[in-house]
């Protein structure tokens, strides 16, 4: 019998109150990179009114002009100035010098660093890959992504007058056995000033119809779209909702369609593990389901203190892989240097932002960090596709 089933996945724009502060903490996160790629910084920021609240740390310390970088972000997101003026808004920012590890904790230079060097702190992470896509993505949150990434763009180019910086996306996919067959709902909640009939066939005819002209699914007959059923949001970003930094975890990863860790990914160096790992272990899965040997993949990866490999390493393929999970999990920790500084040495991590011109980890704070082929991230890469397969006798 049929399995017939319902799923929803949710993306919000660039000026979303939570968005406006990963953007801000990513953004500090590349300008301390990009001054010294051995920099640990976490970065946290809260955003309520006309007023940006900031605090960093930092080891070694560095000097920046955080508030132009944070004035930067405001400008780019599109606010009105009734909602946050990016001249005239109020930055607390405070800053420290965090206190660096030593001994066999600390990073030492890429020559030196000891590849295998304990974990700092204990964590567990997630990574998920598919084949709903050609981006090993599951579709409600790729769909989401895609429609609110589009729209943002028409709002930052003044494509569609009167349309905000902030807003949401749900899309609701219709499953069968697990199968993605349909478009069940797209709704659309926008700030606007003008129309709202001019909103609903800009939207239709300058973001829908060219988008799904590219898409594996289109909308049918059947499906609802809705566009701000309950009115437009009558403010943006801060001004009707307090913000901040790592709210957003389910739209950062995979839209709730699998698991995550339970700290955010914005805000920190990649150097900390909640990050570094959550991109190995994406990295993983992504290459499991490209060679074939699962349709689903899904990786935990758990830290312990003191332990320079992961404690566990367990795969989960839902009945879909061509070997047994377990040896599925050995196959990866085999196949995979899971350690902390190999994970950035081997993604180049920390050198990301002096290779894209200063600007990656801001631009992952927006979209999801997952699934990225405009940003072609190096965890998307599949370069094990061949080990994995040899490994597994595929």
């Amino acid at each position: 019998m049929t399995q017939r089933r319902f799923f929803t996945s949710s993306s919000v724009l660039p000026g979303h109150p939570d968005k406006l502060c990963d953007r801000i903490s990513d953004a500090l996160v590349d300008a301390y990179l990009m001054a010294d790629p051995e920099t640990v910084v976490r970065a946290e920021a809260a955003a309520a009114g006309q007023v940006i609240f900031l605090v960093t740390d930092s080891s070694p310390r560095t000097e920046l002009d955080v508030t132009s970088i944070v004035r930067r972000i405001i400008a780019e997101t599109g606010y009105f100035s009734r909602d946050l003026d990016a001249d005239r808004c109020a930055i607390l920012a405070q800053s420290s010098a965090m206190a660096r590890p030593g001994g066999k904790y600390g990073l030492g230079s890429p020559s030196t660093r000891t590849v295998g060097e304990e974990a700092e702190d204990q964590t567990t992470v997630f990574g998920y890959a598919c084949s709903e896509t050609p981006e090993r993505m599951p579709l409600p949150i790729h769909l989401a992504h895609k429609i609110s990434t589009a729209i943002a763009s028409h709002s930052t180019r003044g494509a569609l007058p009167g349309l905000g910086p902030d807003g949401d996306v749900l899309v609701t996919i219709e499953y069968e056995d697990d199968r993605p067959v349909r478009i069940d709902t797209i709704v659309i909640r926008l700030q606007f000033t003008g129309d709202p009939s001019d909103l609903s066939e800009g939207l239709q005819q300058q973001v829908l119809v060219p988008l799904f002209g590219e898409i594996q699914m289109e909308p049918d007959q059947a499906t609802r779209l809705l566009i701000n059923p309950g009115g437009s949001l009558e403010s943006a970003g801060p001004a009707r909702d307090a913000g901040h930094t790592g709210r957003k975890n389910a739209d950062d990863t995979y839209g709730g369609a699998a698991r995550h860790g339970g700290h955010s990914l914005s805000g920190k160096d990649p150097g900390r593990l909640d990050r570094c790992a959550s991109y190995a272990a994406r990295y993983a899965a992504t290459n499991v389901v490209a060679a074939g040997l699962a349709s689903q993949c899904e990786l935990m990866l758990s830290y312990a203190m003191g332990e320079a490999r992961p404690v566990t390493v367990f795969a989960r393929t839902f009945g879909t892989g061509i070997i047994s999970d377990d040896r599925l999990s050995e196959i990866i920790a085999s196949v995979f240097d899971l350690r902390r500084a190999a994970i950035e040495s081997s993604l180049r991590l920390r050198w990301l932002p002096r290779e894209r011109g200063g600007h990656f980890y801001q631009l992952l704070a927006s979209g999801g960090h997952f699934g990225r082929t405009d940003l072609a991230p190096p965890w998307e890469r599949l370069d094990a596709v061949d080990a994995l397969r040899k490994a597994a006798g595929a």
